[in-house]
């Protein structure tokens, strides 16, 4: 039993206290609309120096954002060129160094074709008609 007391009276506790957490300050007229009080907001229309402020604010901020975006972009263009360079420099330095393992070894390196890509499909190449067929007879053209 004095279990729930103990909670009904906190729960109680807590309620009034949320309740009074809750309650928005009343308004009092004050002589000067520029001075608010804590918790009080000014609406911009009822002050034309502030309003006029506060678009200076904002235009100073947009401006900021956008200068801010375009030297982004320029310092990832500059990246860009410069991962793409050193990429470029990879690529030949391995190929140089494919060539030599290739003329260590007196191997002719493969050539690409320039016809075909990776991921194109390639037909086996097709034999001569004289070669046996999977049943084991031969096939040839002169049989009836």
């Amino acid at each position: 039993m004095k279990v729930y007391r103990y909670i009904l009276i906190s729960i109680l506790g807590l309620s009034f206290l949320f309740s009074q957490l809750g309650k928005v300050p009343s308004k009092k007229n004050n002589s000067s609309p520029a001075i608010s009080k804590k918790g009080e907001v000014i609406k911009a229309d009822e002050n034309d120096n502030l309003k006029s402020e506060l678009i200076e604010l904002e235009n100073r901020f947009k401006d900021d954002h956008e200068s801010i975006k375009v030297k982004y972009m320029e310092r990832i263009k500059a990246l860009k060129e410069n991962q793409k360079a050193e990429v470029q420099s990879l690529k030949k330095q391995y190929n140089q160094r494919r060539k030599a393992i290739y003329r260590k070894y007196g191997i002719k390196p493969p050539k690409k074709d320039s016809n075909t890509d990776k991921d194109t499909y390639r037909a086996p190449k097709k034999l001569d008609d004289t070669r046996k067929s999977p049943l084991g007879k031969s096939k040839s053209p002169t049989r009836k």
